[in-house]
């Protein structure tokens, strides 16, 4: 093999794979070449990794590390690199790049130990063959799928299911301990390509300004600091959304203080950001941080800095950062989110893509299991992230079906070891399978063409619903099922975030009915009785739906505590979601000159109004959710008066 330096202005790292689909070919691709003045140097060999105890690292590898880390390894008081490893989000390898942090092999063994519902592996645990390693465990190199792959079919691979052609190493993910060649269809490939080709990539920042920027406003964070913040996320974050890995960051016998020294800085600024808010759950930071701690907007600031460089060679924790961008809270609790939110979901999305998130991984036996896990979490915190900021932003979800071959995730006990959701994060599987069904709501009744069949079309639109609404009550009965689990939380004195998603509940309820009521509007004018029959069904349902939603908000506001809780960012977006519908309903019922409902529904709504405005009198989150809520409800109520009064 050669890497090509083509001195006749062709650009060697965009020499594709697919020039070269056979070992024969590669011959006449040199000596068409050597015509144009091509210069040949051999490729590195293939990457060899060694177990951690085996072969001492070599000196100038040591003595890089050394000067970057200290002598103790991950024991100094190093900061971030703003290219740091998604190791520090998930495990660490035992091969890796000096300038991407380091562990020692007490962390593979407290991993192991860990507990079995988010059990980690050591990249070398004898169960697989051949060796299980991590797809950035390669140094200096970042992981993609690689496209065309049929064109690398007729090239040699080795035992590692790897084969090293031109600029890149292609690795590919047999679904079984199958040999070589034994699967019909080529497997999912992955080309791992040198960072260094996109050190010059634009757009791009500074380096040390990023790290400068991280650094200044850090300052305030002692090592400790970190430590407990660091804590706090998988205290009241992790339950709900759990796209770290907690038995990697929180093993037993590993200081914690060098787990958070490894992050990159991106998802170190996210984290902390993420954090700050439960600091008064803390004692210690509650007493030494309370009246210094730094700004969550600087730190979001820096993190989306980060990203930007981090984009042009991805890693795992570049889409851990994003995805916690996602969950930044209102920064302006009057307005929505603005088309920024929706851009950043885009970039999510896209990179989630080209890491290959969107192929199921359950069963490359050459990835240890906890790679696996990781891999299959982030996917599913992707699609929800997608499913109800699309909601909130009012675009259409970037995620097909069609595109995603990942099966749902499931309980610990029920399902296998890779799709398992920790007993703690019970939270994230049912908002996942909520997700899954609020995009099929979207898809039967609010595309661009599903609106045009169904807004006029009242039998078509029940008949459609009927399946939706009953798969929604199975959704319910199977959460309440579970919900003692989450209720333990409580009891523990957590604030527990069970109210976020019984509000993703009531909304995946509402978007039914808008699209049943809107059926209504357009078909006012039909006057027999079938009609009018499955119209009186419709808004009693609705009605239903609306007492459903006024009762579960004055639950909230009387608990008080559930405004300490974390709730995902398109929170605000579904209270206000809420509050227009019922505005919708009491216009309807208006125009029907249905009296017996309309003041039933006049009291729902006076009634939301006080809740929302107990909950924005709380302060803190509660302010920052129902302030939206309360003003599109004003201003929907006040303009259906007017239009009464005219």
């Amino acid at each position: 093999m050669a890497i090509l330096k083509l001195h006749a202005g062709l650009d060697h790292t965009n020499l594709g794979e697919n020039a070269l689909a056979t070992c024969a070919g590669h011959e006449k691709l040199r000596v068409a070449l050597m015509a144009h003045d091509c210069t040949f140097e051999a490729l590195p060999t293939a990457r060899k990794q060694r177990l951690p105890d085996q072969n001492a690292e070599e000196p100038s590898t040591k003595r890089r590390r050394q000067e970057q880390f200290g002598s103790s390894v991950g024991l100094n008081s190093q900061e971030p690199s703003s290219r740091g490893t998604h190791e520090s989000a998930i495990q660490q390898t035992a091969h890796q790049s000096p300038t991407r942090g380091d562990s020692t092999l007490q962390s593979y063994r407290s991993a192991s130990s860990a507990s079995s519902d988010d059990r980690l592996c050591s990249p070398h645990d004898s169960k697989y063959s051949p060796r299980p390693s991590a797809l950035e465990s390669y140094d200096g190199m970042s992981a993609r799928v690689a496209g065309d792959v049929d064109a690398l079919s007729d090239l040699s691979w080795n035992e590692q299911n790897e084969c090293t052609l031109l600029h890149a190493t292609y690795r590919r993910m047999l679904p079984s301990r199958k040999g070589v060649g034994e699967d019909k269809t080529m497997p999912v490939t992955f080309a791992l390509v040198k960072n260094s080709f996109s050190d010059t990539s634009e757009p791009r920042i500074d380096e040390s300004d990023i790290k400068q920027s991280f650094e200044k406003i850090s300052e305030a964070l002692t090592d400790q600091h970190k430590e407990h913040l660091g804590k706090l996320f998988f205290e009241y974050v992790y339950p709900y959304f759990p796209i770290i890995s907690k038995t990697w960051f929180l093993a037993q016998g590993v200081d914690i203080s060098s787990r958070i020294r490894s992050l990159p800085i991106s998802l170190a600024s996210a984290l902390f950001a993420t954090s700050l808010p439960f600091m008064l759950y803390d004692d210690h930071l509650s007493t030494t941080l309370i009246h210094s701690a730094p700004s969550r907007s600087s730190l979001y600031s820096v993190a989306w800095q980060a990203i930007q460089n981090e984009l042009h060679a991805p890693t795992l924790s570049t889409l851990q950062a994003c995805l916690l961008m996602l969950q930044r809270g209102p920064t302006n609790r009057n307005i929505t989110a603005t088309p920024f939110k929706a851009s950043l979901l885009g970039w999510t999305v896209s990179l989630a893509n080209c890491l290959g998130l969107n192929h199921d991984c359950s069963g490359w036996q050459s990835l240890p299991l906890w790679e696996r896990r990781v891999r299959t979490r982030l996917w599913w915190g992707v699609v929800s992230a997608d499913t109800w900021i699309s909601l909130e932003t009012s675009t259409p979800p970037l995620i097909s079906a069609a595109e995603s071959s990942v099966r749902p995730i499931g309980v610990a006990g029920t399902a296998d070891e890779v799709l398992a959701t920790p007993s703690e994060s019970i939270h994230f599987y049912h908002l996942a399978s909520l997700s899954i069904l609020c995009q099929d709501i979207h898809a039967t009744f609010f595309t661009v063409r599903a609106q045009a069949s169904t807004a006029h079309d009242l039998s078509q639109s029940l008949e459609l619903a009927r399946g939706l609404r009953s798969r929604l009550a199975n959704w319910k009965q199977s959460y309440a099922e579970d919900r003692p689990l989450q209720a333990q939380q409580v009891r523990e004195s957590k604030p527990s975030g069970d109210a976020a998603l019984t509000l993703t509940y009531i909304v995946a309820n509402v978007l039914i009915f808008r699209a049943l009521v809107r059926t209504i509007h357009f078909n006012a004018a039909h006057s027999d009785v079938t009609h009018q029959d499955a119209a009186k069904a419709i808004i009693a349902g609705a009605l239903t739906c609306c007492r459903d939603a006024v009762e579960y908000l004055e639950t909230v506001v009387s608990s008080g505590s559930a405004w300490n809780a974390f709730w995902p960012s398109w929170s605000q977006s579904n209270f206000a979601i809420v509050s227009s519908f019922l505005a919708q309903m009491l216009y309807l019922l208006k125009q029907r000159d249905s009296t017996c409902h309309s003041t039933e529904l006049t009291s729902l709504v006076q009634r939301w109004r006080q809740a929302i405005r107990l909950g924005a009198g709380s302060g803190g989150w509660g302010q920052t959710l129902m302030s939206l809520a309360l003003l599109k409800l004003n201003s929907s109520t006040s303009s259906n008066s007017k239009q009464q009064l005219t």
